[in-house]
């Protein structure tokens, strides 16, 4: 599945955000967590449907705007 990054803020880096997420969701032990891209001015991150609620919610406690495809 498709997870979106927002960037921090108007004019940030997409590609710092996904690299952030990624490193994020492998420290959490979400191994199936894969850099995906750039679409439509947001980081995509590829992750396997059943860890997807755990990403969210890392992803939300370490403030990253993130929701899903």
């Amino acid at each position: 599945m498709r997870i979106f990054i927002q960037p921090p803020h108007a004019g940030g880096s997409v590609d710092q955000s996904v690299r952030t997420a990624h490193e994020l969701l492998h420290n959490s032990k979400i191994f199936s967590a894969r850099p995906g891209g750039v679409i439509y001015d947001r980081g995509v991150v590829l992750i396997e449907a059943a860890e997807v609620t755990h990403a969210l919610a890392v992803l939300k406690e370490a403030g990253m705007r993130a929701f899903l495809d």
